[in-house]
């Protein structure tokens, strides 16, 4: 990316330029919506199949959810981006350890019980248009910050594996702390609204607290991708915080739309510096409406 390049003659001149890694922070719609299909079809699931009891499985449905051929492409990116450091974020979601605690999941239906709406251990904070405390609790909506080889554990949230492979219906152990500092599997969920904008105000707030405390901040580029399919549906526009990013932090933005276009992605990537689809006359977000295109989309 243009801005790597840029930090990279900045900074020629120093010993450690060449140890200082570009940061990229990944932001995950995580709403209900993400478990339709590209055509808006009702997918029943996510494409995740871990064991169910009764022989039984959680929670595929019928396959070809936007969430799945999201963290496919993402971590095709993941696997190939090298010296980067990477942070990943989603919208606000409670969780619990316990399947024993789960909420029922709306757009999740028939995979765990036949004819019956399916449980998460990850319900949706908050409901439109006020978001008002949905953001509170950091660990509701930081999946994981900005940590030196951190990449596998952000893999970890996208592996399509949560629950343990016996068919128990509880969730696995994992080599990685889970949000309130357990070992258990953790995966992105579709639950909830899209408080887009509330989200990328919280991305301000997360990157301007990092990048202060970053004695490397003048050579180190930052950067913002957005991966969302629909509008805002809160009170906080998300382009007035991508151009918050873009003007007080140096932060560029890509937003790349899940099967959806609008107005207001067009906007932010324009806000966020101009980083537009090249496949598409005129000034567009990045479309993306199957696993390639939004792998391309994450790797221009």
């Amino acid at each position: 990316m243009c801005a790597v390049a840029a930090a990279a003659l900045l900074c020629a001149g120093t010993a450690s330029a060449q140890d200082i890694k570009p940061r990229i922070l990944i932001l995950f719609d995580t709403s209900g919506s993400m478990t339709l299909d590209v055509d808006g079809v009702h997918t029943h699931g996510d494409g995740t199949a871990d064991p169910w009891p009764g022989s039984r499985f959680c929670c595929p449905g019928v396959g070809g959810s936007r969430l799945y051929l999201a963290k496919e492409a993402m971590s095709q990116m993941l696997n190939a981006a090298g010296d980067i450091e990477f942070a990943l974020m989603k919208f606000p979601q409670d969780y619990v350890e316990s399947q024993g605690g789960a909420w029922e999941a709306g757009a999740y239906d028939s995979n765990q019980v036949a004819s019956e709406v399916d449980e998460l251990r990850y319900h949706g904070i908050g409901t439109p248009p006020n978001y008002s405390g949905a953001f509170a609790v950091q660990s509701d909506w930081l999946c994981e910050g900005f940590v030196a080889g951190n990449t596998p554990e952000i893999m970890a949230w996208m592996d399509h594996h949560e629950h343990a492979g016996s068919g128990s219906g509880q969730a696995d152990t994992s080599t990685y702390q889970d949000p309130i500092g357990h070992y258990y599997e953790q995966e992105l969920r579709a639950d909830g609204y899209t408080p887009l904008g509330e989200a990328v105000q919280q991305a301000y707030g997360y990157l301007n607290g990092v990048i202060a405390g970053d004695e490397d901040a003048d050579c180190r580029p930052y950067s913002f991708i957005v991966l969302a399919d629909g509008d805002y549906d809160g009170s906080v526009n998300p382009v007035t915080w991508v151009g918050n990013l873009y003007s007080n932090l140096d932060v560029d933005t890509w937003v790349i739309g899940l099967a959806v276009a609008s107005p207001t992605l067009d906007s932010m990537a324009s806000a966020g510096g101009g980083h537009f689809d090249p496949l598409q006359s005129g000034d567009h977000a990045f479309f993306a409406d199957s696993q390639e295109s939004c792998r391309r989309s994450c790797t221009t």
